[in-house]
């Protein structure tokens, strides 16, 4: 039986930072009614959808138009401090067989792009494909497309790339049941069928899918419909490690179920909801849950809550809870998505009943802290309402938003933030999780990095050399302990 934390814990992790935070600078990667590469070609829209690779690129679906208002819609790669590289390009005026337009798009950190590609069939019919797009290795591969092999793909969320160049997508099958699958796909497997509707998956048997996200180390997190008949379903949270990829947890043969609804959650009560998984590489996963009838938030008949479940010890604790203090002295009145990484960092996205809604990060600490609000100061104007928002391994947050300047009519933009100074320490020897405290697992982390000669080891004199001067220094700063 899985391990939960206690609920005491959440007064520990619920503390509030102060309310007068200074707001992280925002820098803004694409504006709405920008020119795009000065190239003459006007941006009209940002599409909602966008994502955000560890390296630091956005991968992201635009919509532009020359003077003559031949409008395009493009793939690009978004990067600070460069002009968008486009990578794919389409518009209503393509042929038979061009592309019309795009959707889904991912992206890792060699630059890979995974997306679907809308076009038009000889019949007129409007039909996808899948595409995978590697700057080295052009042209696109078309992984699968709907011309008599499948009618959709399926889910909100319906794909995901990691950086080992897996690929993980569900798809609706052009059969007489349009049965849904979920496929795992690299160039050099090609595909592997993970789960089709009636296969055992999760709590029963699989049904359909809600959203996959890939994690670093190369697993995948499924949102999925599963029960023992297509009358009784759960939503279970489920892992699936693609075949080749070694993680330092048990690694089961089948998908593990994380939670399901249909196990009481940790807080008591009912669960009612599993949605927005976040899963992080070091055998974690954050997701977003909606309880009911919870003893531990009474007030609230059906309470957000965001959770942490931990692979090594198989336990699940609860990190943010509807009706929490907020940093702006009021409580936390609604949950809408959550996002994290390893460095400890999670990001979430709420609505207090003392200010605007917008986005707060919980920090190792266990420190709440607002990043960015609606109607506060944005690239110069004045930001309105959040669309999307991804945080990568290097602590960076991208947004998808509104922008209003002066009274002028409202626009897209993708921007960036860094939220490094929220995981800062001060501790040259905090190697690994958890983060501020010093065990077993940093010595096992120096020794490695020791060994590959990797900079963060190189803790004694002389700077440049790896020798035991490095190992002795390592040793006194971990018995001081981290301040």
């Amino acid at each position: 039986m899985r391990a939960h934390a206690p609920c005491a814990v959440l007064a520990a992790l619920a503390i509030a930072a102060p309310a007068s935070a200074q707001p992280f600078a925002f820098t803004p990667l694409i504006v709405e009614g920008e020119p795009l590469e000065n190239d003459g070609r006007m941006l009209l829209d940002v599409n909602v959808e966008f994502d955000l690779s560890d390296a630091g690129q956005v991968a992201a679906l635009l919509f532009v138009a020359d003077d003559e208002r031949d409008d395009e819609r493009l793939v690009v790669v978004l990067e600070d401090g460069a002009a968008p590289t486009v990578r794919a390009v389409g518009g209503f005026l393509s042929g038979v067989g061009g592309a019309i337009g795009f959707d889904n798009i991912r992206i890792n950190n060699a630059a890979d792009l995974a997306y679907t590609a809308r076009y038009r069939h000889p019949s007129n019919a409007i039909l996808t494909r899948l595409v995978f797009d590697s700057p080295l290795a052009p042209p696109e591969t078309v992984i699968d497309e709907a011309d008599g092999q499948f009618d959709d793909l399926g889910g909100s969320r319906p794909l995901d790339l990691s950086d080992n160049g897996d690929l993980v997508y569900s798809v609706i099958r052009n059969d007489a049941a349009l049965t849904n699958e979920i496929v795992s796909w690299n160039p050099d497997t090609m595909d592997v069928l993970v789960a089709t509707e009636g296969s055992a998956l999760g709590s029963g048997v699989y049904s359909s899918l809600t959203s996959i996200r890939a994690a670093a180390d190369g697993t995948f997190m499924l949102d999925v419909f599963a029960g023992p008949n297509a009358f009784n379903l759960n939503r279970d949270l489920v892992r699936y490690i693609p075949n080749g990829v070694t993680v330092p947890y048990p690694n089961p043969v089948a998908p593990v179920v994380i939670d399901s609804t249909g196990q009481p959650p940790v807080l008591g009560g009912e669960t009612t909801i599993l949605r927005s998984p976040a899963s992080v590489p070091s055998g974690e996963v954050v997701y977003l849950a909606t309880i009911e009838d919870s003893p531990a938030v009474p007030a609230i008949t059906l309470a957000d809550a965001i959770f942490r479940y931990v692979a090594s010890t198989d336990s699940i604790m609860p990190l943010v809870v509807e009706g929490d203090i907020a940093p702006d002295a009021g409580v936390f009145t609604s949950i809408a998505a959550v996002r994290a990484n390893s460095n400890g960092l999670v990001v979430f996205e709420a609505d207090t009943d003392a200010g605007e809604p917008g986005l707060f990060a919980l920090d190792p600490t266990g420190t709440i802290t607002p990043i960015l609000r609606e109607d506060e100061p944005l690239a110069g104007g004045t930001f309105t309402d959040i669309r999307e928002f991804e945080l990568n391994e290097s602590n960076l947050l991208a947004i998808s938003g509104g922008v209003r300047f002066d009274k002028g009519p409202l626009r897209d933009l993708i921007a960036t933030t860094d939220l490094s100074a929220l995981v800062a320490t001060d501790c040259p020897v905090d190697f690994a999780e958890p983060t501020a405290t010093l065990d077993i697992a940093d010595v096992v982390a120096f020794l490695q990095l020791f060994g590959a000669s990797d900079p963060a080891a190189d803790l004694g004199a002389p700077t440049g050399t790896f020798d035991i001067a490095d190992v002795i220094t390592f040793l006194q700063l971990f018995g001081a302990g981290c301040p």
